[in-house]
Order: C-alpha cells, then structure tokens, then sequence
C-alpha cells in the first residue's frame, strides 16, 4: 500500500510540475515578444511566480513519495515528467512532436519496471549517525569534489564557446566556418545542460534528505539532534535551490523546451543515481545479479530519453532564442552579400 501511494504522488506531482515548467518557457516566449500582460522579466512578475507556484506544489508530491519508496525507485521513475512534457510542449507551446517520442515513452516505462522490481526496496533511516557517516565517507567527498570540478569546466566552456561563437558570425560565411560553428553550437549547449543538472544534482540529495528528515523528527519527538540536522540541510538545500532556479530560468528562456527538458533531465537522472548510490551505499546489500538488472534498467530508461530526443537534436533547438545572430543567419548575410555584389 506504501509504494501504491508513493508511485501515486509521483503520477500526480510529475504531470504538475511539467505543466509548471511549460507555462514558464511559455511566459519567456511571451515576454520576448512584449506580449500585452508579459512586459515583466520574470522575477518581477506575479504571473510567472504562479506559473512556478504550480511545478513547486508538483515537485513537493514528488518529493514526499519518499516518505514511502525508496530513493533509488524515486530517482528512475520521475521520467514519468518527460512523458507528460510531449502534451504539454504539443498543447502549449505548439512545438513539433514526433512518433519516436511515443515510442520512447514506452521504452521508459519499460526501463522504469525493471529498476522498480530489481531495485533494493530497503528504506534508508534517517538519523544524525547516518548523516556523520554518509557525509564523511571519502566516495562521497570525492564524488562531490568530481561534480563541482565538472561544473567549474561546464561554466568556462560555456562562457568560452559563447564568446567565440559571437565572434566567428561577424566573419564572412563559409562551409569550413559554418560546420565548425555548428560543433561550437552543440559543446555550447551541452555544457549550459551539464552545468544546470550538477547543481540540480546536489540541490536534489539535499532536497530529498529534507523531505526523509520529516517522519524521523516525528518518530524521535522531535529531537533537537534531528531537528538540528534538519535545519542545515535546509539552510544549503535553499542555497542550491536558488542557484539552480536562476541557471535554469536562463535555459528556458534561451533554449527550445522540446530538447531542453528531456537532456536537462537525463543528464539529472544519471548525475542523481550515482550520487544516491555513493551517498546511501544503496547497492552494497543486493547481489550482482540484482544489480545487473538494476543497471539494464536505468540503460533502457536513457535509452528511451535519448530516442525521444534524437529528432529535435538540430542547430536550431541549440541555438539561443535572445542571442546576436547565428549560424543560419550567415548564410543570410552571404546570400545577402552575393545579390549585392550581382547588382554592382
């Protein structure tokens, strides 16, 4: 009865939170067009704050189905948001949907089944000694120190191609130019994706410890051991959750939310799992062949994300929507600059 209701809170919360998510790229397309109702940015707008409002109520269901599954069946089975995203990216925002996104659909699920049937049903106790020992634990440790060095190189990269990016369109046009340029679009886009899902990454472990913390404080009468540790977490975890609302309002509002959301996402799911894994030694107590499907699982779920994401990965979905012109453009210019150069 417990997983019923905690799957249950995800089928319900996911849906909420990527109608939440959609309605805000929808507030940016809006803004940047000076849309009567949308002349705001979006921190200063009571409609955008709604929208937000909305995939807030939606994570915070999700969240709580931790009271009642364990971590590692959570962290899989919210795919279930890029299932509802291809409705919603159709229905709001109009954009073009594809039948492999159907077809991976299925492919998720079926990835999904095998981590929630394999997957170790054992629920994690929260408590200051499981804390001590997880935090200071060296995988840990070295595994937090891999992640911000991967978002240290993700923020250059990005900064660096961006820069050369603008740089190169004020050239004249070329093949060589344009098909580097293209590659250049692509690292760009992969590094902003990466950089938002490490934090998210680390936002989640905190979020989700906040959310295990709340029947322990209960069952313990609210033990100031608890309560204190509860505390902490929520003082960073409001940290990282900040951090990553601005990151991620920034890819919104410049990225095509039909290749955003599913790479942000995959790459959230992996960057998750393995934290979980390191931090709650989720895998010690199962054997190799547990483990093996476990992994199968998680490799078909990716895979069905990647299938749902082969067709809208083109240059037109990685380049900025609010940025100086870009690759298509040069071709443009040179057309431009070849009919002026005939009526001369």
């Amino acid at each position: 009865m417990e997983y019923f209701i905690g799957i249950l809170l995800i089928f319900i919360g996911e849906p909420l939170s990527a109608f939440g998510q959609v309605l805000q790229k929808k507030y940016h397309n809006l803004h940047k067009d000076h849309y009567p109702g949308y002349e705001k940015r979006w921190y200063n707008s009571k409609l955008f704050w709604f929208y937000y409002v909305i995939e807030y109520i939606g994570s915070l269901l999700t969240s709580f189905s931790l009271i009642f599954i364990p971590i590692i069946i959570f962290i899989p089975l919210t795919n279930f948001r890029l299932v509802v995203n291809i409705y919603f990216s159709k229905k709001v925002l109009n954009e073009t949907i594809y039948k492999s996104d159907y077809v991976a659909t299925l492919i998720i699920f079926a990835g999904s089944f095998l981590v929630i049937y394999f997957g170790n049903h054992e629920t994690t106790k929260f408590n200051e000694e499981m804390l001590i020992t997880n935090f200071s634990n060296p995988r840990f440790i070295v595994t937090t120190f891999l992640y911000l060095t991967i978002f240290g190189i993700s923020t250059y990269l990005y900064k660096k191609t961006d820069k050369i990016i603008l740089r190169r369109t004020s050239y004249t046009y070329s093949i060589n130019r344009t098909s580097v340029t293209n590659i250049l679009l692509k690292y760009r886009f992969t590094s902003i994706c990466l950089l938002s899902s490490i934090i998210s990454a680390l936002s989640s472990l905190l979020s989700n410890l906040l959310i295990m913390s709340l029947p322990a404080i209960v069952q313990n009468n609210f033990s100031w051991d608890i309560v204190k540790c509860t505390i902490l977490i929520g003082f960073f975890s409001i940290i990282l959750f900040t951090v990553n609302l601005i990151i991620f309002q920034q890819l919104i509002k410049k990225f095509k939310s039909i290749l955003l959301f599913p790479v942000t996402h995959i790459l959230h799911v992996v960057l998750s799992i393995i934290y979980s894994i390191v931090f709650f030694k989720i895998l010690r107590d199962i054997d190799s062949r547990e483990i093996g499907i476990f992994v199968l699982g998680v490799i078909i779920s990716l895979v069905g994300v990647f299938i749902k994401t082969i067709h809208h990965l083109n240059i037109d979905n990685m380049r900025r929507i609010d940025s100086a012109p870009e690759i298509s453009d040069i071709s443009d210019r040179n057309s431009s600059n070849c009919l002026n150069d005939e009526s001369i």
